[in-house]
């Protein structure tokens, strides 16, 4: 009973202990330390991992606040119980971050270690104290289940100044070699170059330095060398020149060439308008000269001349500088005289002193008249008006074939051209003509009768004869056997027979001596009123 007892003691005992071991076990923690480097060297910071036995994958960005520190994934060390699978890298081009992602493929918890980070400090780096922030941390388990843990982000890095070096004099040497003077310890210097001519030192060598051999600067400073591309070329003058002749002159000094085009009014096709550099400029030997070379006058835009009188159109043509040339056509819509279309056309660029060729329009296109000749008045004016003609009609006369009322003649006469609306005139036909017959010395009903038979009328005047008896015809207005028209009017002439005579009274010689008193004393008694 008793060794139950103490059993059962131990056992609690044990068991109180693990409940207590685990109770005072710590979460999984990073913590980055500080530290501090001159300006030029490199440092090593530390992230030390405090393990709790759960952790079996781990990942953290290791941030800098400055691009003049620098982190190499090769300068990373790990802890040598962690697996090889334990990866390094840059997660950012600035180089500010580095990534560590820690596992294995068969998961095994991690083991307590340092990460260690080798840190260039760049020669120009600020002097100043640097934050080191640990970010995105995560943990897993061998589940890779998530697990709880810390981080300690309050790392510094302390960088202080170096000793000042005095620069080096490589005039004179070359390029390569003075560059690697340069960059090598103590000096580590940013080489920069700029190209120039000198009339002695040889190409590729240094002509100058700056600074100046013997200033005092921090290492890792920037030195800029000016490098001898040689004597200096004098430019030639290659302006109005053709561009073969330019280029013959340009390439011959070992300079090289580059063409633009542009339209000059002045300069000819294919001559050279301006040079850069300009005329005895000195340059470096295999400089460049752009030339730019004549297109000749600049194009010209085609006006819009539809529709104006030739003399406008040419006006605004010819004042711009182009040509023209005419050609005629009939138009229906575009009055006599204007421009019925062009080519180029309105808004088309085109050379200077181009041929711009218009269409002139003649009016509406001639129309042929038709032949009516021997139509009915009606049907002939009606087959012109059909034709767009305008109808009128002349004097009608007699005709010995066409029968009364129909067309005897037109004009114009039928296959003329004309312009459409003419007008046509018409000749209608009365028939054949009539023979007036002699009708003197005849009744006057007869030749009334007479005439009537013949399609003519008659008129009649009464005259007095002595000698033609009364009721015959004296005269006639027409001549005998002249041909009249139907229905002319002949005036015949009738006798009234000889005319009566009344005798005039007589005054007696004592009659008219009392009249010629009479009137003698009606003039005195005039007088004496007076």
């Amino acid at each position: 009973m008793k060794n139950n007892f103490i059993k059962m003691g131990l056992l609690w005992i044990t068991l109180l202990y693990q409940a207590f071991a685990l109770t005072a076990q710590a979460a999984p923690n990073l913590v980055v330390s500080s530290a501090t480097g001159t300006q030029g060297t490199s440092v090593n910071i530390t992230v030390d991992f405090i393990a709790d036995g759960t952790v079996a994958g781990l990942q953290f960005d290791l941030e800098f606040d400055d691009t003049n520190l620098d982190i190499f994934a090769n300068k990373v060390t790990k802890p040598p119980s962690w697996p090889a699978s334990v990866i390094f890298q840059k997660s950012n081009p600035s180089n500010k971050i580095v990534r560590i992602v820690a596992g294995d493929l068969t998961p095994q918890p991690l083991a307590n270690g340092t990460v260690t980070f080798s840190v260039d400090i760049k020669p120009g780096a600020t002097v100043k104290a640097y934050n080191l922030t640990l970010m995105n941390v995560s943990y897993s388990d061998t589940a890779a289940n998530s697990v709880a843990g810390t981080a300690n982000t309050n790392g510094v890095l302390t960088v202080t100044a170096g000793a000042n070096v005095n620069v080096p004099n490589v005039v004179n040497q070359a390029q390569a070699t003075a560059t690697a003077n340069l960059q090598a310890a103590p000096f580590n210097f940013n080489v920069t170059t700029t190209s120039g001519t000198h009339p002695t030192i040889v190409v590729g060598n240094v002509i100058s330095q700056s600074p100046v051999a013997g200033t005092a600067v921090a290492p890792g400073s920037s030195v800029n060398l000016v490098i001898s591309q040689g004597p200096a070329v004098i430019v030639p003058n290659v302006v109005n020149q053709t561009q073969a002749a330019a280029n013959t002159a340009i390439t011959g000094l070992g300079l090289t060439v580059t063409t633009t085009n542009a339209a000059s009014a002045t300069i000819a096709n294919g001559n050279v308008i301006s040079q850069n550099p300009a005329k005895n400029t000195s340059v470096a030997p295999g400089s460049n000269v752009a030339l730019v070379i004549s297109t000749g006058p600049a194009n010209v835009t085609v006006p819009n001349v539809v529709g104006q009188t030739q003399a406008a159109a040419n006006t605004a043509i010819t004042n711009l500088g182009l040509t023209v040339a005419t050609t005629n056509a009939a138009s229906a819509t575009v009055a006599n005289g204007n421009v019925i279309s062009q080519n180029p056309a309105a808004g088309a660029s085109v050379g200077a002193g181009s041929n711009v060729d218009l269409v002139i329009s003649t009016g509406p296109a001639p129309v042929i008249v038709p032949n009516v000749v021997n139509q009915t008045k009606a049907a002939a004016t009606a087959t012109l008006t059909g034709a767009g003609f305008i109808v009128t009609t002349g004097t009608s006369v007699t005709s010995p074939t066409i029968v009364a009322g129909n067309v005897i003649s037109q004009n114009p006469a039928a296959g003329s051209s004309v312009g459409p609306g003419s007008i046509v005139q018409l000749v209608v036909s009365l028939g054949p003509p009539v023979t007036v017959p002699n009708l003197i010395g005849q009744n006057q009903g007869a030749a009334i009768a007479t005439l009537t038979g013949l399609g003519l009328t008659s008129s009649t005047n009464g005259i007095f004869s002595t000698t033609v008896a009364a009721g015959k015809v004296i005269s006639q207005s027409i001549a005998p056997n002249t041909n009249v028209a139907p229905g002319t009017n002949v005036v015949l002439n009738i006798s009234l027979g000889a005319a009566s005579v009344t005798p005039v009274p007589t005054m007696s010689v004592y009659g008219l001596l009392i009249l010629s008193l009479l009137l003698t004393g009606m003039v005195g008694l005039l007088r004496l009123k007076k």
